[in-house]
């Protein structure tokens, strides 16, 4: 799918008439609204077939929480 995408992206740099461009458009967007079903379908098939890998990550969210809940400035340094 992201090869698709980057071909109608591509496509779309090009000289199309306005149809087509507008063909090409809607082709692109339709694609982009279907990643994200496609990654969770391949997320399932992973996990029914025990493959799925988890990947431990260190979560920083203290700027985060500070920038957007002022309110838990305090509770945050105190953790």
């Amino acid at each position: 799918m992201n090869g698709v995408l980057g071909m109608l992206k591509m496509l779309m740099d090009t000289d199309l008439a306005p149809n087509q461009l507008d063909y090409a458009q809607t082709a692109h967007a339709s694609g982009k609204d279907l990643i994200y079903p496609i990654n969770e379908v391949l997320d399932q098939a992973k996990i029914e077939s025990s493959r799925l890998e988890l990947e431990a990550c260190l979560l920083i969210c203290v700027l985060f929480s500070t920038k957007f809940c002022p309110s838990l400035e305090n509770l945050m340094k105190k953790e």
